[in-house]
């Protein structure tokens, strides 16, 4: 098992060259060109709402629908870093320029000619196919518009396009790149699907929701009646909304939104930069529970308690009192980075009625720790957005895959929690590798969150609430032969599967190829679970044995041998 566990080193290794020169560009702010040749069309925006991060760029489409537009650095510079990998970006160029901005090119279907021998040879030396390099200024530097690569589909992308940043070099903080004209012009004010309302208890915990839709839309929507009574002294407000953008159908992220009461303004949100360690504060900018049940993405005009984004900068910014009975008009506006508005109007007031007191004093700034059977859950202070309430925690046993097992319920799925939390419980020394814990996304596969074993206790950080199991995977992953053309014509494929899909603290499936003994360089695309190879020119001329091993996060290992002979 000892190529087991360097390959899967390999797969971590990070190769760090480093900057013995200093960089001699000067600090004269430069203009960007675009990074295509074709008229640019988005299919994806800045800060656009996806599943547990925001978009970080914009998505350009290509010009035919398929691979292989040429792709140009925006700007004088130098390729400060280089990642080749299986999901995520897929293939990646980083970019530095003089005027304090980096770059980004990713889902990238090959490199320049010279880039791409480059990584080539260093994938050979490293015998590893994925690679995460930083370079030194004096390797690749480039003007303004030189090619750099063709667009692509690589890593988890689904479709031809380029995914492009911008980035603050210093902080890496990613800036909005339509705001230095990137995309296209625009005149399509944003579109309102509905409008939720809120109840919010006297703990400033939301006990309830409401939609209400429009009976005219564009340029100002009404609701069907413009006084809406409600039957809970505090309030928030959510809007599921969508910008398109000309020459595109897509349906893409608003760029802004201001909330007002009585023409007080008491929200205002910009998308123009966040950290990248604000990502998962997005399951508290939206409403979680309804994306998570219907798919849709409804923007919360209100701020957590617990870790809100830092464009919020007060707690429970957005939450209205209706508590002294009076009528409040309304006005919530969102736009698109042209300005682009479009506009609700309605009046509220507190219907009269008996509200019941369902408080629950557990907050989101507490440590939680949980003892459910043989089963310990431990939440650090603001694990959560908002206050959780009073939560169930169940433990019953439930057969998986032919065994019976543990199986833990922590409260609901629909709960989002902000930080990884800690489940641990005993496991039996004997192979003690093999123990994980699993739950079912919601297509219905097996997910894997792996462990970690300390003094006999499995130990894993999950980021879901819900179901849970422990569970022992014996089960090798499996390899399919795709296509093995002995003359060498066409590129070999196969594709490698397990009964467990590896979540994101968990390693992907890692495998290793050899010829006669010597590594070889296979293409791994995580979306397809395809291993591609093509480096013939690397085969000697005479017979030869190829073997490919596969192997997932508890050990367990498949291999295929075949000889390769030219009679």
């Amino acid at each position: 098992m000892d190529w087991m566990r360097l390959s899967k080193g390999f797969f971590k290794l990070t190769f760090i060259l480093l900057l013995i020169c200093s960089s001699s560009f000067a600090s004269d702010t430069l203009l960007f060109v675009s990074p295509v040749e074709h008229d640019v069309k988005l299919s994806g925006n800045f800060m656009e709402l996806r599943t547990n991060h925001f978009h970080t760029g914009i998505d350009i489409k290509s010009s035919n629908g398929r691979v292989g537009d040429p792709v140009k650095t925006v700007a004088e510079g130098y390729i400060s870093r280089i990642k080749v990998q299986s999901g995520s970006y897929g293939q990646v160029l980083y970019i530095d320029h003089p005027n304090g901005y980096t770059s980004v090119y990713a889902h990238l279907d090959s490199f320049n000619p010279e880039v791409e021998q480059w990584v080539e040879d260093l994938q050979y030396g490293l015998e590893s196919f994925e690679i995460d390099v930083y370079l030194p200024d004096s390797l690749f530097r480039l003007n303004a518009g030189q090619f750099i690569g063709t667009m692509g589909n690589t890593g988890r992308s689904f479709g031809p396009h380029l995914h492009f940043e911008l980035r603050e070099t210093k902080t890496e903080i990613p800036v909005n790149p339509e705001l230095y004209n990137f995309g296209p012009q625009d005149k399509i004010a944003p579109v309102y699907e509905n409008l939720v309302i809120y109840s919010i208890n006297e703990l400033d915990q939301i006990t309830g929701s409401e939609i209400r839709y429009f009976k005219n839309k564009k340029p100002v929507y009404r609701l069907h009646s413009d006084l809406v009574s409600y039957g809970s002294s505090k309030i928030a407000f959510g809007v599921m909304s969508y910008d398109q953008i000309n020459g595109s159908y897509n349906k893409n992220g608003i760029n802004a939104y201001k909330l007002f009461m009585d023409d007080s303004l008491m929200v205002d949100w910009k998308a123009e930069n966040y950290s990248f360690s604000e990502s998962r504060k997005i399951n508290g900018f939206l409403d979680y529970e309804r994306q998570l049940r219907y798919g849709q993405k409804v923007y919360r005009l209100f701020s957590p308690k617990c870790n809100a984004l830092n464009s919020f900068e007060n707690s429970l910014e957005g939450i209205i009192d209706l508590g002294d009975n009076e009528r409040h008009e309304i006005r919530i506006e969102v736009s698109d980075i042209f300005d682009n508005r479009s506009i609700i109007e309605f009046d509220i007031t507190k219907e009269v009625s008996e509200e019941a007191d369902d408080t629950q004093e557990q907050s989101c700034l507490q440590e939680q720790i949980f003892q459910s059977g043989m089963f310990r859950i431990e939440f650090e202070a603001e694990s959560f957005f908002d206050d959780p309430g009073e939560m169930s925690i169940l433990k019953t046993t439930e057969k998986i895959m032919g065994q019976t097992c543990h199986k833990l319920t922590i409260d609901k799925l629909s709960t989002p929690v902000a930080k990884y939390y800690k489940v641990s419980c005993p496991v039996p020394e004997k192979d003690i590798e093999s123990w994980c814990y699993i739950s079912k996304d919601k297509r219905g596969r097996w997910v894997n969150f792996g462990a970690d074993t300390l003094e006999n206790r499995l130990v894993s950080k999950i980021d879901q609430l819900g179901e849970l199991y422990l569970f022992k995977d014996t089960i090798a992953p499996k390899i399919e032969v795709l296509r093995l053309d002995k003359d060498l014509k066409r590129p070999w494929l196969f594709r490698i599967s397990d009964n467990l899909i590896p979540d994101g603290k968990t390693e992907d499936l890692y495998y290793e190829a050899s010829v006669n003994g010597q590594w070889v360089c296979l293409e791994y695309d995580a979306k397809s679970d395809q291993l591609l190879f093509d480096d013939f020119h690397r085969l000697p001329r005479e017979d030869f044995d190829f073997i490919l091993k596969v192997g997932d996060a508890q050990s367990n290992l498949s291999s295929f041998e075949v000889r390769i002979s030219d009679k």
